[in-house]
């Protein structure tokens, strides 16, 4: 949301009913899981120019936003 709708952090806690701090914290954390998973991703596969032969960066993602959820 912050992101895509370019909200403030004030804003995203009070559409989630949680204090800032708390958004601070997730959307860090977050930025950490993303950076690792990135990371982890760049050095296990070695570039081969084709695409779809392993699950995509998305669908990994989308399974450790699910996981928080």
């Amino acid at each position: 949301m912050r992101a895509i709708d370019d909200l403030a952090y004030e804003d995203l806690a009070l559409a989630l009913e949680v204090p800032v701090g708390t958004v601070r914290s997730r959307l860090s954390r977050a930025r950490a899981a993303l950076r690792k998973l990135l990371e982890e991703e760049q050095t296990a596969t070695p570039p081969t120019g084709s695409r779809g032969s392993k699950p995509g960066l998305l669908s990994l993602l989308f399974r450790r936003v699910l996981q928080w959820a």
